[in-house]
């Protein structure tokens, strides 16, 4: 079970700030980022204004402001138990029902270890995919130097 992180007011503005920090640096409006990315200009707003937690969201809609803001999910938060938190829906899902931005979010910066060896895996077969959200893992192979995870696979938490 993963801990509940304790947000503080501080961690909160903390959050509020980074994407008031890169949307301004990025040139938009709260209502022209909110276009952009495909979200609600009162989520954009509540998060802004400490009323919303940026960790709260859905790991789909985080990615999106990302992408139209050029930089990482994790650029907005403070520590990885708020990316964890983020991201903790996904346990218990299969990888076929996950949209493919999500898969991309997930993969982006994932390795491949060996069962055996706990290693990263060397060359091609049958492996355990460390999903670049610790400690979020799917089982899964390599193929061609390509990291494969079949739709029904089980995205699980590899600290329970």
């Amino acid at each position: 079970m993963i801990a509940q992180p304790i947000i503080t007011l501080m961690e909160r503005l903390g959050c509020s700030m980074k994407l008031q920090e890169f949307r301004v640096r990025a040139g938009y409006s709260q209502s022209g980022l909110a276009k952009a990315a495909g979200v609600s200009y009162s989520l954009i707003r509540n998060i802004e204004q400490g009323q919303k937690r940026i960790e709260g969201m859905s790991g789909e809609k985080l990615y999106k402001l990302a992408l139209v803001l050029g930089c990482r999910m994790e650029d907005f938060l403070d520590t990885d138990n708020l990316l964890r938190e983020v991201a903790k829906n996904y346990a218990g899902l299969t990888w076929g029902s996950l949209r493919t931005e999500e898969q991309e979010m997930l993969l982006n910066g994932a390795n491949a270890i060996d069962g055996r060896t706990g290693n990263n895996m060397m060359g091609d077969g049958e492996c355990t995919i460390d999903l670049s959200v610790y400690p979020f893992s799917a089982p899964g192979r390599v193929v061609d130097g390509e990291i494969e995870i079949a739709d029904i696979a089980v995205i699980y938490n590899s600290e329970e």
